[in-house]
């Protein structure tokens, strides 16, 4: 009978030892959680340590999620800054030509290319709304309508639209335009503001401007050429990241909205800088009529 009661109360403490080890273990791993710091077990068993490692797993989950939000916070803070000060810019030169203009102290020419700028700043402004706009509709999954389209007419539009704004920077653009180039499979709208963008930014940013089209098998190619100043190589990898300007004065979106709009249409687009000579290469899907 003695030998059974010590039995049992070596059972016992056996039993409590344990209890407690395993009380210690928890504790450890809820301050370790607290205080997002590694757990430090009292004495590690079997179920304690493979809390433990799910619980360093999880610290390190959580470590990753607060770096990342804390980088999209940054990055959110950089972009508003850049898109106020692309927006304030255009509008502190409109809000001092359109007051010159109202003095009444400019002569006739120079009221002119006052009313030229404040047109030139205004273009500048719708285009950085339609780019912002356009970029906003494809992160919330804006459907495009594919249907064939005619790149031929939608160029010709363009440039006939951008007439006065070539005449004004004296460029003579070579044009190249295959009149018999296929339909292509496109969202018309965003065919438009693909080729608007690309125009722009050779506009803009450039000087001289080529473009022409050419069917290459079962795709339509629409290059885009122009000398790009203060371009470098090191530039080109971010060509088409969003925010990024390689020059002073422009908003970072315009081909952010061309490559996405091309990932989305499944048009590849290819660039090179060759002795100072920017090419921007599309390569579109045609229509399945043709």
């Amino acid at each position: 009978m003695t030998g059974v009661v010590i039995l049992l109360a070596v059972g016992l403490v056996v039993c409590l030892l344990l209890l407690w080890i395993r009380t210690a273990n928890m504790r450890a791993l809820l301050e370790a959680l607290s205080e997002d710091r590694a757990p430090r077990l009292a004495a590690p068993d079997g179920l304690s340590a493979r809390l433990a490692v799910a619980v360093s797993q999880l610290q390190q989950r959580q470590r990753a999620l607060t770096v990342e939000y804390q980088r999209q916070q940054d990055q959110l803070r950089t972009h508003v800054a850049c898109l106020s000060h692309d927006f304030r810019t255009p509008l502190t030169a409109i809000a001092g030509y359109l007051q010159l203009i109202r003095s009444g102290q400019l002569s006739p020419e120079e009221n002119t290319q006052a009313l030229d700028t404040v047109c030139q700043r205004t273009r500048l402004l719708r285009q950085l709304a339609d780019d912002f706009y356009d970029l906003s509709r494809l992160e919330a999954g804006y459907a495009l309508q594919l249907e064939p389209v005619q790149l031929h007419d939608l160029l010709a539009e363009l440039l006939a639209d951008s007439y006065q704004q070539i005449s004004q920077q004296q460029i003579e653009p070579v044009v190249s335009l295959a009149e018999d180039l296929p339909a292509v499979q496109a969202d018309r709208g965003a065919a438009r503001r693909i080729l608007q963008n690309l125009l722009q930014n050779a506009l803009r940013y450039g000087t001289g401007l080529e473009i022409s089209t050419r069917c290459c098998g079962r795709r339509a190619e629409v290059r885009f050429v122009n000398e790009a100043p203060g371009l470098t190589s090191e530039m080109m990898p971010h060509l088409f990241d969003r925010f990024y300007t390689g020059t002073p004065g422009g908003s970072g979106l315009g081909l952010t909205v061309v490559a996405q709009f091309c990932q989305r249409m499944q048009v590849e687009v290819r660039s090179r800088l060759t002795d100072g000579r920017l090419e921007i290469l599309l390569l579109w899907p045609l229509a399945s009529e043709n």
